[in-house]
């Protein structure tokens, strides 16, 4: 059995009827289109749910000397 390879998530808005999608493609995907009007998407760039916590992560931290 195959494992099913994962693939990053896209965010994308229609500018003409402002559908917004969120598509799994691959990092060489062509243009996306409307799944409404089918006018070509923009891609929504946001920042990602990613916080790291804890020792080591900035110079600044906090450290054993």
């Amino acid at each position: 059995m195959r494992k099913k390879l994962l693939m990053p998530m896209y965010e994308y808005r229609c500018p003409i009827c402002n559908t917004q999608m969120e598509l799994e493609l691959s990092m060489d995907h062509d243009l996306v289109r409307c799944t409404d009007c089918g006018a070509q998407a923009n891609r929504i760039y946001s920042v990602p749910g990613l916080v790291f916590k804890g020792k080591g992560f900035y110079s600044t931290d906090k450290g054993d000397t």
